[in-house]
């Protein structure tokens, strides 16, 4: 089985050949002799799964996108259906259909898909791959269900055969949330990492400034006139503050003369 999903995957893949495909009411599966058929649908749909397989044509199934055959309700299933033509004649894959049947009694079918229509030739000792699609009921709750995939052929002589590639249980499934715990935890630690950055970063930055004002102002204060200074080194100044720069010299040089 492994094998043939394999080799089905490698193989040119056949779409249905109608957008709005076909509903299993609109054709029968017929025996040999041509009689009026068996009209597909219930238990007797089930029962034709195992009695109008050909002996030399296997079928396999790859969800492609639902590997674990885990279904989100309303969400697309697509699957590839691969057809392995063991005959000495080839074979004309007509329709590919599903249904959704209680995992109890595969006969109880609880949703029909639609019947698409492929109309392709598989030759002898040859395989063909063919996408179907379809998607499980939006109103679904959680819980397993049955899947039959069938896949619909004739041969030369106009024989119609029935294969299932798909015989067995699924389990639809709540949708994934967007954003799960351990993700949503990472991001919240990342933004608190960056926001303590930041605030690190702005929160230096504004003390700086002030810093360098104190010692700029330290600076100013303790500045005095340079030793030596006579009026005569002052005269460009004005009278006021000529007297103001000398007489603070004094003042600053009397305070040392008492210390002593």
């Amino acid at each position: 089985m492994a094998l043939a999903l394999v080799a089905a995957t490698m193989l040119p893949v056949a779409f249905a050949q109608d957008a709005e495909g076909y509903e299993e009411d609109d054709f029968d599966l017929y025996g040999e002799d041509g009689g009026a058929g068996l009209e597909l649908g219930g238990e007797e749909e089930a029962a034709a799964v195992q009695s109008y397989a050909h002996p030399d044509v296997t079928t396999s199934i790859l969800f492609e996108n639902h590997m674990d055959k885990e279904f989100p309700p309303g969400e697309t299933v697509d699957v590839v259906v691969g057809v392995s033509n063991g005959a000495n004649t080839e074979i004309n894959v007509t329709y590919i259909t599903a249904s959704l049947v209680m995992p109890n009694d595969f006969g109880y079918f609880v949703e029909n898909y639609t019947a698409w229509r492929y109309a392709t030739f598989v030759h002898p000792n040859e395989e063909g791959s063919f996408v179907y699609r379809f998607t499980p009921n939006e109103n679904f709750d959680p819980r397993p269900f049955g899947l039959m995939v069938l896949v619909y052929y004739s041969d030369a002589e106009e024989n119609l055969w029935l294969s299932a590639a798909y015989n067995s249980t699924i389990a639809i499934v709540d949708a994934a949330p967007l954003l799960d715990a351990s993700t949503a935890f990472r991001y919240v630690a990342g933004f608190l990492v960056l926001a303590t950055a930041a605030y690190l970063y702005f929160s230096s930055s504004s003390s700086s400034p002030n810093k360098s004002s104190k010692r700029a102002a330290v600076k100013v204060e303790a500045g005095t006139a340079p030793a030596g200074l006579t009026e005569d080194d002052v005269d460009f100044l004005p009278a006021h503050l000529r007297k103001k720069v000398i007489g603070g010299k004094t003042k600053k040089s009397s305070g040392k003369n008492k210390r002593k």
